[in-house]
């Protein structure tokens, strides 16, 4: 049966969203120890406050999930316990991500072929992952921190050159750096993705 699966493409919206969680809390697995002949499987994580958008990243991937039930953990993960995942199968579709959005050293880095993949679907489900919105005071934070400093201005200059958004690096503790969007910026980002939102995130716009 997964062998027919692995036939099956990944629509453009689904792989919107796997380019975007991948900015953020999602992750691919590797199926085997074998890093050549290797195959990855998306692997998706929140925490219960999180339980209505992971159901509905579900939701949108369910023909690649073979698992129906989350896994649940009371390990804690950012700061959440319990936590509740779940993975899809591998797939080429994902192989293909993971050569663009993992360099060398196994570890995720922004580069401009990934953020040529993005749509405002893809950024939408990148900032509900790992962005957060300053109410008081209209700022966007993007935790871009386990990002390289190279990959966080290539972000940076994509939002200028496709949106006209200015963004800037904010220093954060030891030395890392997040990208914040500052008030007067921030409206035009909230256009971008208010319409991708699903209803159980909403709290996350202005």
């Amino acid at each position: 049966a997964n062998h027919e699966i692995r036939s099956i493409p990944f629509t453009e919206r689904q792989k919107a969203i796997v380019y975007g969680t991948l900015l953020g809390d999602g992750y691919l697995r590797p199926t085997t120890q074998n890093t050549e002949t290797c195959s990855y499987a998306l692997s998706l994580c929140h925490g219960e406050k999180q339980l209505a958008y992971l159901h509905w990243k579900f939701h949108e991937l369910e023909n690649f999930v073979i698992t129906k039930d989350f896994r649940v953990s009371n390990r804690d993960f950012r700061g959440n316990a319990p936590t509740y995942a779940f993975n899809t199968i591998s797939h080429p579709f994902l192989s293909e991500a993971h050569a663009i959005c993992y360099s060398k050293n196994g570890r995720k880095d922004i580069t401009a072929q990934w953020l040529k993949k993005l749509s405002p679907l893809a950024i939408a489900v990148w900032y509900l992952d790992d962005g957060s919105l300053n109410k008081r005071y209209h700022t966007i934070v993007l935790c871009t921190n386990s990002f390289s400093r190279e990959g966080q201005l290539l972000a940076i200059e994509y939002f200028r050159d496709h949106y006209g958004i200015h963004a800037v690096l904010e220093p954060r503790r030891n030395g890392q750096t997040v990208i914040r969007i500052n008030a007067s910026e921030s409206r035009k980002f909230m256009d971008i993705i208010a319409p991708h939102v699903p209803s159980c995130m909403s709290y996350k716009l202005w």
